[in-house]
């Protein structure tokens, strides 16, 4: 399978010239993670991506912190060492790259000129079409599961997500998942949740405005928990379905993350994310 059969295209493009609220902005609108950096020939010269910008907003210095996003431009924070494919090149051997480089999409350009992107999320929605039906979720979850209580501030959730480099805490109560939280859901908070606050049962977890001005703040300061953050009762797979499953779900409910339960018990036993998948395929096509 060719790259060009997959890849999206036309790309989320910005200038390097353009400030950090900007590409906010794209991103929460075009529903992207990532947005490709352009010269004024719509050659590739970098990216940034929502976990720059998180890193960027949790900078230790509080002078630093009180810099407003529309006066920093994306130049001085862009990631400039590009890795790209064409669009005759196979599927697989953007899957390799991606394992290789541990990035999750690549600019596919011809010649010189940006015409498209393939991302893990596009290598997902294509498994059907490389890999055995067969497989079981179990051969590529991982183990063990980072997990956090309802009651923990999403400062804590956050630091376990830099302590461990990932980009998802389960939510767990006696080591059923309740709730999943991930970066996006700390920094690029959806208006609706940010307004509304609300319990299951329609009370209010705090004042509306109290929220707003907490998550305006530095995350050292943030005490928001995470049941008030969390998305509830998250999709889960079971260890014995087939992988195909699990990129079923991630394709139709647009997550890359899936808490693995046991069958029976339906208790946490593992995770499987759109990159351990990019991972197996990359191995398997290395044996061959």
């Amino acid at each position: 399978m060719k790259i060009s059969e997959i890849m999206k295209s036309p790309v989320v493009t910005c200038g390097e010239n353009d400030t950090l609220a900007r590409v906010r902005n794209l991103m929460l609108n075009k529903n992207v993670s990532r947005i490709i950096v352009v010269d004024r020939s719509e050659k590739p010269i970098g990216v940034i991506t929502q976990k720059d910008i998180i890193r960027l907003l949790n900078k230790s210095t509080p002078l630093w912190r009180r810099r407003s996003l529309d006066s920093i431009t994306v130049k001085n924070y862009m990631s400039k060492n590009l890795v790209t494919e064409v669009p005759e090149a196979d599927v697989m051997d953007a899957v390799l790259k991606l394992k290789q480089t541990g990035f999750s999409a690549l600019p596919i350009v011809s010649g010189s000129k940006l015409v498209g992107i393939i991302s893990k999320t596009d290598i997902v929605e294509a498994l059907p079409k490389l890999i055995d039906s067969g497989i079981q979720v179990k051969y590529f979850m991982k183990t063990p599961v980072v997990t956090a209580k309802k009651t923990h501030s999403i400062h804590h959730v956050y630091d376990l997500m830099r302590e461990h480099n990932i980009s998802r805490v389960v939510i767990a109560e006696k080591n059923i998942p309740v709730g999943i939280i991930t970066a996006t859901d700390i920094i690029f908070v959806k208006p609706k949740s940010l307004v509304t606050g609300l319990t299951d049962k329609g009370e209010a977890l705090r004042e509306p405005d109290k929220i707003k001005r907490t998550l305006s703040k530095s995350l050292e300061t943030v005490f928001i928990l995470a049941e008030e953050v969390m998305t509830r009762d998250p999709i889960v797979v079971s260890q014995n379905q087939s992988v195909l499953k699990a990129a079923e779900y991630m394709s139709r409910y647009k997550i890359s993350g899936l808490p693995v339960v046991d069958d029976h018990s339906k208790r946490l036993v593992g995770i499987i994310t759109k990159r351990d998948i990019i991972n197996h395929l990359a191995e398997v096509s290395v044996k061959k």
